[in-house]
Order: structure tokens, then sequence, then C-alpha cells
């Protein structure tokens, strides 16, 4: 989103992204408990983003279709701006209570907030191409959430418990690929085995004999994930099947939730510990973590003291939560009456 600054006194006062002297109004695009968002702020930040295409191309091919771009040059369209700003209020609030309970992020915590940082913006290659000062700025969001998410449920997601999670038992973080074969009876799974062991291939014997509809065409390949997934996924029984289970090793004959089954792990990852450090994460907060962060957020921007400027829109309640929504757009002739030099 590399544009001018000097856009259009209209398109700004819409909103979409342009200098805040150009419609001689405050240059505050929003104020937090007195922390203030300021025009200039916000700018940089569509232009940043807007100045990675990977970034909006994902944005624009989504399934909700945002538009990024205004109908006139050089402009944002007012309802991506609200939500950006929206954002940036609700971290604001997240810094806030955060320092309440006197935690600022430390340099381990930001390497541990890298990864979600990267994954937020649609991965690494993608999270690569906005400007360094941007990254550092995105991976200190993601550490505040981190760290007020791990507050609220008091827990630890320091660089040193994660470690010592991960030394404990590194196995539970491996990537696991494993195929199955799905039959209705014990008696019909030690005959699928030996059909194998006489060397008849695994997959061409779920093909014929599996009855997994999912598996069975793609020759019994069930995918690849953690031993948390297929214990999710699958059950227990067939996690418990494939933890010790050597790669290209047919297990015994087991039942499983939708029947009698016979497995082979195909690949098994271990993943260092930076590698592993998002399912740490994930493992520490649990599954509530985000409705609980989610509620106090929204609570907090209930009682927070929030001004946003006109332009941008305003405060509403919309489906139960508070948010910043658009103002109305003016005509396209209004919009391009100003172009930018």
């Amino acid at each position: 989103m590399r544009f001018k600054r000097a856009v259009g006194t209209l398109a700004m006062c819409v909103g979409l992204g342009a200098v805040a002297s150009a419609c001689s109004i405050t240059p505050y695009a929003a104020k937090v408990n007195g922390d203030v968002i300021s025009v200039s702020a916000l700018n940089n930040e569509l232009e940043q983003m807007a100045a990675n295409k990977p970034f909006v191309a994902n944005i624009q091919q989504s399934s909700t279709g945002s538009k990024v771009f205004g109908q006139g040059a050089g402009t944002f369209n007012s309802a991506f701006t609200a939500k950006v700003l929206n954002r940036r209020v609700s971290l604001v609030l997240a810094s806030q209570l955060l320092a309440k309970i006197g935690h600022a992020p430390q340099q381990s915590d930001l390497a541990v907030a890298l990864p979600e940082a990267q994954a937020s913006f649609g991965g690494a290659a993608v999270f690569g191409k906005f400007p360094k000062a941007y990254q550092l700025q995105a991976i200190k969001d993601t550490a505040d959430i981190q760290l007020l998410e791990a507050a609220l449920e008091h827990k630890s997601i320091s660089a040193g418990t994660l470690r010592t999670i991960y030394n404990q038992n590194p196995q539970q973080f491996a990537q696991i690929c494993s195929s199955q074969i799905l039959v209705g009876s014990q008696a019909l799974a030690e005959a699928a085995a030996a059909q194998i062991n006489a060397g008849v291939s695994f997959a061409s014997v779920a093909k014929s004999q599996s009855k997994d509809p999912n598996s069975a065409p793609n020759g019994g390949a069930v995918g690849c994930g953690l031993l948390s997934d297929y214990s999710r996924v699958l059950g227990q029984p067939y996690a418990q099947a494939i933890v010790n289970l050597p790669t290209g090793v047919l297990s015994a004959p087991f039942k499983g939730a939708n029947g009698w089954a016979i497995v082979e792990v195909t690949s098994r990852r271990l993943p260092t510990f930076g590698q592993a450090i998002p399912e740490l994460v994930n493992a520490q907060l649990g599954t509530q973590g985000n409705t609980v962060l989610s509620a106090a957020i929204s609570s907090a921007l209930k009682s927070a003291k929030i001004e946003v400027n006109p332009a941008y829109g305003s405060l509403r309640l919309v489906s139960g939560q508070l948010g910043i929504v658009p103002p109305a757009v003016p005509s396209a002739k209004s919009l391009n009456f100003f172009k930018a030099p």
C-alpha cells in the first residue's frame, strides 16, 4: 500500500487513509483511555499493509472477500480502515491491561510470539515482506496478547517453561503422518494384515477393503498431525497405536471408534524446540484461552474511555460486540474529486 500521502480532502473525511491536515481536523484516529492512535500512525499501518502485495491478495481472496482499496486514487476502503483501527484499539487495550499487571514483554517473550505473528499474517514468507519496523510491532502486539491470555489463565508461557515442557516429552510434538485400513471385525483386520505381510501393498488393500470413505480412495492415508490431533479426531486407540510405532511397520489390529483397524506410520518428524513453540503455547493456554481473552477485551471495551475520530466512523454495539462502524461512503464522484499529486 505504498501510496502518496496527500490524497483528497473528502477521501480523508471518510477515513480512507489520507493526511489529517487536509481536513483541518484533530490529528487523532482514536483515543483509548488517553492513549492516542494518531492519524499518521494509522495511515502508516495501512500503507505498510498495502505495500505487501501477497498479504493484500490473501485478504481479497479470503472467504470474506474484504476490499482493501477505496474508489478514489490512493485511498483505502472505509470498512477495511475501520477494521484496522478497531484491531489497533483492541491491541492498545490489551497492552494497557498487561501494563496493569506489570508484565511488559521481554526479548524472550518476543521470540515466543514470532511464530504466531507470522501465522496471523499468512505465514513466514508473507510476514517477511513487511518492513522490519512493522514486523517488530506485530511481534510485540502478539506478545501482548499471548501474555495477557496467559495471565488471565494463570499460566506461564515463558521460554523457560516451554523448554521444560518440550524436554519432558518432545514426542508429543512430533508431526506424524499415517495410513489406516478400517474394517468391520477383528478377523477382517487380521486378514488384511496377512495380505500386506505376504507382499500386497498397504495402499492397494486399503483401496479395496477399507470402509473409511475419506482415506480409502487415497490408499488409506489419513494425513498428518500431533498425537493430540489423532486422539481428538480418530480416538485414543488410534493415537496409542501409532505413539511408538516405527515408520513403515504394520500395527497389530485394534478396535477403534469406528471399527477394527490396522495402521502404519508413513513419516514422523520431530520438530526442534523453536518449531514446536506454537504447539507448546497452545498446549499451555488450552482451548478456553481465546474465550477468556475475548471476554476480557470486551469487558475492557465497555468500560474504557474511547474516542473515535468521526472521519473513521463511530463506536457502536453490533451483534453484541463493541466496535468501530465506518461512516457512510460518499459517491464515487465525490471521492474522485480530489486526486493525489
